[in-house]
């Protein structure tokens, strides 16, 4: 069986290096059917549930990216969008193609465009895309019916007026689908989903893209990762600083819990590290690095169970090799994905319901996988606040590895 083989490679004894004890635990302890222990929420599972892909959808040969992965979102219909440079391609739930359309802006003459973004709204009709415009190298927002199957609005960003490039990497809705959120060049835009219009733009005092832009489940918060290594906090829709925390490598995968809207998960970038935060006390409750020289890719938490999604990838010699784990909580690892470890991915979400994993292949292969019922190095540090007389800018800085928070004016 291929999980005899897979689980002794994910034995957290192996794997997970704990910060709040390094006394060797009993393997498979008895739990209660209700766990909160050692860091969240959640109802794990009792045995191993995940199997092989129920769906397996192949992408064309001649989908090929310009630059990068190609950009992915599942809708609450179960619509899978997915980008081809600039095409915009859509699939039903049976892998049947109802959509194939190039996205052309009226605002841009340029041919040689790239969707970097793609997200659903929640009623699973439009959706939004950001552009990379590669001739000039900026970037804009494109805003597709589906039922209408025409583009509805498309606008520059603004930083093309400022005469320098971007890239809008990173595209969310508010609640309700009342406004739209974007991530460039040390910036955050917020746009009027019905016309386009720009409402309000948050500048930071640094140049470096914006990775990661998501929103808490009560959209309280709005937390942004980039590559200056700092993960930012924001109360919404104000868009004022809570507070920062660097890391030694740009963050690329965060997850708040379903459940517990105030509890944010960080994945790092050096040694694979972890980190749970509780938004509300400016603290750090749990902390644990892996044991391997890898990196957290992608962070997912299902709403159904509470369990925790971790995608690694790790370097072994001149070898990337790839994990993905189900944690009930950072002390215990309950499942495991079925992939060959040189499987390469790039997208990872629930569907809707959260009874169903998507996962896309770097080879351009997306599998559907059932998900039934239900040291230093690693850490981030303290980081120097900009220097500000802004009142905007009071905030506190904390340190994952103490959870101590300094505030800072």
């Amino acid at each position: 069986m291929l999980e005899q083989v897979l689980i002794p490679e994910l034995d957290q004894d192996k794997i997970l290096r704990f910060s709040s004890s390094m006394v060797r635990r009993a393997r498979n302890p008895p739990r209660s059917e209700y766990e909160k222990k050692d860091g969240w929420k959640c109802i794990p599972r009792k045995k191993i549930l995940i199997g092989s892909a129920e769906k397996m959808l192949s992408v064309p040969e001649n989908v090929v990216p310009l630059q990068g992965n190609m950009a992915m979102d599942w809708s609450c219909n179960n619509m899978l969008a997915m980008s081809n440079n600039d095409h915009l391609i859509i699939y039903n739930n049976d892998g049947e193609k109802v959509l194939s359309s190039v996205i052309r802006c009226e605002s841009v003459t340029y041919d040689i465009n790239k969707i970097t973004d793609i997200k659903w709204a929640s009623d699973g009709n439009k959706l939004i895309m950001s552009i990379l415009i590669l001739k000039n190298y900026t970037s804009a927002l494109v805003m597709y019916d589906l039922k209408k199957q025409k583009i509805l609005w498309d606008v520059i960003c603004k930083c093309q007026v400022e005469e320098k490039g971007c890239t809008i990497r990173c595209v969310c809705w508010s609640a309700y689908d009342r406004q739209i959120v974007t991530g460039c060049a040390g910036k955050i835009s917020i746009f009027d989903p019905d016309t386009g219009i720009l409402l309000h733009t948050r500048l930071e005092l640094t140049k470096a893209e914006i990775l990661n832009l998501s929103f808490s489940p009560n959209y309280k918060y709005l937390v942004s990762t980039g590559e200056d290594k700092i993960v930012r906090l924001f109360s919404w829709s104000e868009l004022t600083p809570c507070f920062n925390i660097r890391f030694f490598k740009p963050v690329k995968a965060v997850a708040w819990h379903p459940q517990v809207p105030d509890l944010l998960c960080i994945g790092g970038r050096k040694n694979g590290s972890l980190s749970l935060w509780n938004v509300n006390k400016c603290a750090m409750t749990a902390f644990v690095r892996a044991k391997f020289n890898g990196r957290v890719e992608n962070l997912t938490w299902n709403k159904l169970s509470g369990e925790l999604v971790v995608h690694w990838t790790y370097k072994e010699e001149d070898n990337i090799y790839t994990i993905v784990a189900v944690l009930a909580s950072f002390n215990r690892i309950v499942d495991v994905l079925p992939l060959d470890k040189e499987t390469r991915l790039c997208f990872l979400k629930f569907n809707a319901a959260h009874e169903q994993l998507m996962i896309q292949q770097w080879v351009t292969m997306a599998d559907v996988l059932d998900s039934d019922d239900s040291d230093r190095d690693s850490s981030p540090q303290l980081c120097p606040f900009p220097d500000t007389s802004s009142p905007d800018w009071a905030a506190t800085e904390l340190d994952c590895r103490t959870g101590r928070a300094v505030t800072c004016r």
